[in-house]
């Protein structure tokens, strides 16, 4: 079939329809005004909603008395999701650049990176600015101390990959 909402255009109605910016919407009274073409911008999906109907309410013989009157009716459900993965996704494509990700203090695996020069694992100055860092009026939050057996450069370069807040 197809649809005519007296804007001298014809569509066909269809589930999806490929569109380009600038096209205009015309498969609702909503959305038929010439004069607001469509844009197209990006989105992130970070959860997603179902809607259940009554296919296990159902199986379950669930019901529920209603506000007119008491009589029992099976329930309508459905259900909704937030992905890990795809928080995490976001975060990371939202807060990058092109040597990678630069994350957020609030959900950084680790706030501060302490990359030390020296490898005396008993070196007092490493101690003194673990225990500033760390303490009451130091930085919230978990510190990575890289004490690899490599250069400064490696450490470094590989502290600013991971994107740490602070380093």
């Amino acid at each position: 079939p197809t649809l005519d909402q007296g804007l001298g255009i014809k569509v066909e109605k269809r589930l999806f329809t490929e569109v380009e910016e600038g096209d205009f919407c015309v498969m609702s009274k909503e959305c038929n005004r010439i004069d607001r073409p469509l844009s197209i911008s990006k989105g992130i999906e970070v959860g997603h909603i179902f809607y259940l109907g009554q296919k296990y309410s159902s199986a379950f013989n669930l019901k529920v008395l209603t506000a007119e009157g008491g009589e029992k009716k099976i329930v309508e459900m459905g259900c909704y999701g937030l992905g890990i993965t795809r928080i995490l996704s976001s975060i990371i494509e939202q807060h990058h650049d092109d040597r990678g990700i630069i994350w957020p203090s609030s959900v950084a695996p680790f706030r501060v990176a302490v990359l030390p020069i020296s490898r005396d694992e008993n070196d007092p100055l490493l101690a003194e600015i673990l225990g500033e860092i760390s303490g009451d009026n130091g930085m919230p939050g978990d510190v990575l101390v890289d004490d690899r057996e490599f250069s400064f450069g490696v450490k470094i370069n590989e502290a600013e990959l991971a994107g740490y807040p602070f380093i």
